[in-house]
């Protein structure tokens, strides 16, 4: 806040907040950058068998997670629980640095490269976004409608079977009231066109 040159209360406790999130932003980063290397550096190492003692190696300034992996601070701030898809997900992003040619900034010189280094290391995964024309919401509707015919007619062939079974005796007397009483009905129920009430039964 100090060096921001911020005068007031008011314009302190901004320029903290401020700095607060930025804080916040470059652990994120820092976490998924980490995460990278570790990622790469044990896919290299079970590749060329050196086991799992190979594993990549983690800063220890970055907290871990309960198997030991890098965690990444998303809830930390408010700025990182917006950007969470910039950063790490389905996203294409861009990162600009802004750096200044005093020497009297050099702290923060170095420090803006160091994050651009770590934003580098980053990786996303954008996915296209398809929009469905009426006609795919159609085609999608049909072929839901025909899977729901098919399920709907091996249902009644498996209960005309499990009918057979129980006509034939093969499973069993059955006692009057006994625990597998209701799935008979049921199967009843299905064989006398209980199921037609279901959109798309034949």
């Amino acid at each position: 806040a100090g060096s921001a040159g911020a005068a007031g209360t008011a314009c302190r406790q901004e320029a903290r907040m401020v700095n607060k999130s930025l804080n916040a932003l470059a652990a994120v980063v820092k976490g998924l950058s980490s995460m990278t290397a570790c990622r790469a550096t044990s896919s290299n190492s079970s590749s060329s068998d050196q086991g799992p003692g190979a594993a990549g190696r983690i800063p220890k300034d970055v907290p871990l997670d309960r198997n030991g992996n890098p965690a990444v601070p998303y809830r930390r701030s408010k700025l990182t629980r917006c950007l969470r898809e910039a950063f790490g997900g389905n996203c294409v992003t861009t990162v600009l640095l802004c750096a200044s040619p005093s020497s009297y900034s050099i702290g923060e010189t170095l420090a803006t490269i160091r994050f651009g280094q770590r934003c580098r290391r980053v990786r996303n995964r954008p996915l296209t976004g398809l929009d469905l024309s009426p006609q795919d919401y159609r085609r999608e509707l049909a072929a839901s409608e025909r899977k729901q015919r098919e399920l709907m007619n091996f249902a009644r062939a498996l209960a005309e079977e499990c009918r057979t079974l129980k006509r034939e005796g093969e499973r069993g007397k059955l006692k009057e009231g006994s625990c597998a009483g209701p799935i008979w009905d049921s199967i009843d129920t299905i064989l006398e066109g209980g199921g037609g009430d279901v959109p798309g039964a034949v």
